[in-house]
């Protein structure tokens, strides 16, 4: 925790667009709150399985093709949640009364254990029955389209890329101590997620 400020102005210096638009998007909401009593903010950072689709060409292809080349190295792990669970987590948290002169919270609650996209893949083999082939591309690749899309002014492709060059290199876990404990349910699993939305039926 001591480092991260460090580390979050070292991802601003570098040109991550993926993480700079969330530290502004924090800050601005802080901002706001001051001064303003009963306003309860809700600042979540979430991996949800379908946002993982981010890291992925297509997701139909990939299903036709039953190959995956996602931006990233291999056992680098993700901190994700079902879209539902985040949901509920947001439900809950504001049915938590705040600390006594307390205005602004944080609650970090990945909603499954953390994976590897390895795993993952072979998760989503097993929902369809069929083997999937992984092969990791460079994420310095994606750095470099990030980098060619801020030069020609593409706002959407800047952010796009910027995403997939940070989300499969170690970057894309919540940091503990965690506050699940602090919810009643128990959140979906990376199996039961998949299975759901990939399984054959």
């Amino acid at each position: 925790m001591k480092l991260q400020p460090g580390m979050i102005e070292a991802a601003i210096a570098g040109g991550n667009r993926y993480f700079r638009d969330k530290v502004v998007t924090r800050d601005h909401l802080a901002a706001k709150a001051e001064g303003i009593p009963r306003l309860s903010l809700y600042v979540g950072v979430d991996w949800p399985v379908h946002g993982i689709r981010l890291c992925l060409p297509s997701t139909a292809l990939i299903l036709k093709s039953h190959t995956v080349q996602p931006y990233g190295k291999p056992g680098a792990e993700l901190s994700i949640t079902a879209m539902a669970d985040v949901m509920r987590y947001i439900v809950g948290s504001i049915l938590i009364p705040f600390d006594a002169g307390k205005q602004i919270r944080e609650f970090r609650v990945p909603g499954q254990a953390r994976v590897t996209w390895d795993k993952l893949v072979r998760l989503l083999g097993e929902a369809q029955g069929v083997e999937y082939k992984l092969a990791y591309l460079d994420p310095q690749e994606a750095a470099a389209k990030q980098e060619q899309a801020r030069k020609e002014g593409n706002e959407n492709d800047e952010v796009f890329w910027a995403g997939k060059a940070v989300m499969l290199n170690g970057s894309g876990l919540i940091p503990e101590p965690f506050d699940n404990l602090k919810f009643s349910f128990t959140p979906e699993s990376a199996k039961e997620t998949i299975q759901r939305l990939f399984g054959n039926a």
